[in-house]
């Protein structure tokens, strides 16, 4: 800390100066902005499409068919970026089926 810096004026180790969680951090939130705007256009839509895909009306889809009704209605997600959400959607807590309700609130 003599320079003042602290640890903020540190560089990465790849040397380029730039700091990889800030660009990790950058894109994670670039990503969130871009899936709510899309829900906040296609919320309606969203939750048509899962609710007819719902056989048993409790709000939940399987995976197969949370995945095939965003790409019916096109939703701008690569398929890292799917999986992210299904893995986030169905790892805490644990189920087998993605709560689309949820998913529509953002």
């Amino acid at each position: 800390k003599k320079n003042g810096k602290g640890k903020k004026g540190k560089k990465s180790k790849s040397g380029n100066g730039k700091d990889k969680g800030s660009v990790e951090e950058q894109k994670h939130k670039l990503f969130l902005e871009k899936l709510n705007t899309w829900l906040r256009a296609n919320c309606g839509q969203l939750i048509e499409e899962f609710t007819n895909a719902d056989d048993k009306g409790h709000g939940e889809v399987s995976t197969e068919k949370f995945t095939e009704g965003l790409s019916v209605l096109k939703a701008p997600l690569t398929k890292s970026e799917l999986q992210i959400i299904i893995k986030f959607m169905t790892e805490k807590p644990i189920r087998e089926k993605i709560d689309y309700l949820l998913f529509a609130k953002g």
